[in-house]
C-alpha cells in the first residue's frame, strides 16, 4: 500500500509551487501591460488552473517551462497530437528536421537535439533525410522527451556492464553527483566494441531496479521495464528503446496518448475552451507537406491566440488567463514571428538537400 505523501512531499512531487510562481509571474507581466484596476486577479488564477488541469497550458510556451515538469512534458506531447494528427490520418511520412519544424511551431526554442535522439530511436542513427511516419515518431518523441534523464542513467548503466568482463567491480549504478564523472569513467575504461550481442537482461533489470532509489526523474515503473527486459536473455540499448517507445504499458503509464491502435479514433483535434480552433483554417484543407501544413497550422493557432488573448482586454467583465506567449514574442502577435521560424526552417531544409544533389552532381 503507497504510503501517503507529506504536504511537503505533496508540494515537491506535483510542483506545485513551480505552477504558482508561473501564475504569479504571467500574472505581473500582464498587468504590466495593462491598467492593474481593469485585470481580475481571481478570475486570471482561476482560468490558469483550469488551463493548466486541463493540459493546455503549455501551448506557445518556451522550452524552459515546458520541460520543467513531467506533466508540461506530457501535455506538450498531447498537444502536438492534437495539433498535426491530420498528418498521420493521410500517412504522410517525414524526415526529423520536418517533424523538427512542426514542434517549433508550438514551441519556438525547443532543441533539436532532442529529435535527434528520437531519430536514433527509430532510425538507429539520426539520419536527416530518412523518412518517418507519424506514429513511429510520436511514440519515440514521447519516450525520449518525457524520460530524457532516465534514458541517459540507464546509457550510462548499460555501457557499464558492457564492459563487465574486463573489470566486473566497476559496475554500479550512477547518483545524480556521480553522473558526469560515471560517463568519463566509461569513455576511459571500456574497449571500443561492438555490441551487437547486448548485455544480460536480467543484470540490466537488477541495475535499472535502483534507480528510483537514487533519482528524483520519472521512471518508468519496474514492472514494465521487467516485463521488457525478460523477453529474452540479452539485449541491446537500441532494442530496449525501442521496446521501451512500443510498450503500452509505459504509455499508459504517462497517460496522455491513446494506444497505438486506437490514436486517430480516440483523440480530440479540440484543444478546447477557451483554445478553439476556427472552422475556415481547418488542417484538413493541407496536402501533406509540411510546409502547407506549417502555414496552415499557423493559421489556426494565430486565431486562437487572438481567441484567448481577447478576455484579458476586456475590463468590464474581468480577466481570463490566456496562453502565455515567450517573453521574447509580443503577446498581440504570436503567430507572425513562428510563422517566420518555420519558413526558414523550411526552406533552409530545402536549401541544404539541393546543396548535396548539386555536389554528387
Amino acid at each position: 500500500m503507497a504510503r501517503e505523501l507529506s504536504t511537503t512531499e505533496y508540494l515537491n512531487h506535483n510542483h506545485i509551487l513551480t505552477y504558482v510562481e508561473d501564475a504569479i509571474t504571467q500574472l505581473l507581466n500582464y498587468r504590466s501591460d495593462l491598467q492593474p484596476s481593469k485585470v481580475d486577479v481571481n478570475r486570471f488564477l482561476a482560468q490558469y488552473f483550469s488551463c493548466l488541469k486541463e493540459g493546455r497550458h503549455v501551448l506557445f510556451r518556451e522550452f524552459a517551462f515546458i520541460n520543467a515538469t513531467p506533466f508540461n512534458r506530457a501535455c506538450f506531447i498531447e498537444t502536438f497530437l492534437k495539433c498535426f494528427a491530420v498528418l498521420g490520418k493521410k500517412g504522410d511520412l517525414l524526415t526529423i528536421r520536418e517533424y523538427y519544424a512542426l514542434v517549433s511551431i508550438l514551441c519556438n526554442d525547443f532543441p533539436y537535439e532532442i529529435l535527434q535522439n528520437t531519430a536514433k530511436i527509430v532510425l538507429i542513427d539520426d539520419a536527416h533525410d530518412c523518412l518517418i511516419a507519424f506514429t513511429d515518431f510520436l511514440y519515440s518523441f514521447q519516450l525520449q522527451f518525457y524520460y530524457q534523464e532516465f534514458l541517459e542513467t540507464s546509457h550510462l548503466v548499460y555501457q557499464s556492464l558492457l564492459g563487465e568482463n574486463q573489470s566486473p567491480r566497476d559496475i554500479v549504478v550512477p547518483t545524480d553527483h556521480m553522473t558526469d564523472h560515471m560517463t568519463e569513467v566509461v569513455k576511459e575504461k571500456l574497449p571500443a566494441q561492438n555490441s551487437s550481442d547486448g548485455v544480460d537482461s536480467m543484470k540490466f533489470y537488477r541495475s535499472l531496479s535502483q534507480l528510483p532509489d537514487k533519482h528524483k526523474f520519472s521512471i518508468p515503473s519496474l514492472s514494465a521495464l521487467k516485463e521488457i527486459l525478460s523477453a529474452a536473455p540479452s539485449v541491446t540499448f537500441y532494442g530496449f528503446l525501442v521496446a521501451l517507445s512500443k510498450s503500452e504499458a509505459i504509455n499508459t503509464g504517462i497517460g496522455k496518448l491513446p494506444s497505438t491502435g486506437q490514436i486517430f479514433d480516440e483523440v480530440d483535434l479540440n484543444l478546447s475552451e477557451p483554445v478553439r480552433t476556427s472552422e475556415s483554417s481547418s488542417l484538413t484543407q493541407t496536402s501533406g507537406t509540411v510546409q502547407q501544413a506549417a502555414q496552415e497550422t499557423t493559421r489556426t493557432l494565430q486565431q486562437t491566440s487572438q481567441e484567448t488573448t481577447r478576455p484579458l482586454q476586456q475590463s468590464a467583465k474581468g480577466a481570463s488567463y490566456p496562453v502565455k506567449m515567450p517573453k521574447q514574442d509580443s503577446p498581440k502577435r504570436p503567430a507572425t514571428k513562428i510563422r517566420s521560424a518555420v519558413r526558414r526552417r523550411a526552406v533552409s531544409t530545402e536549401s541544404s538537400s539541393d546543396d548535396s544533389s548539386d555536389t554528387d552532381t
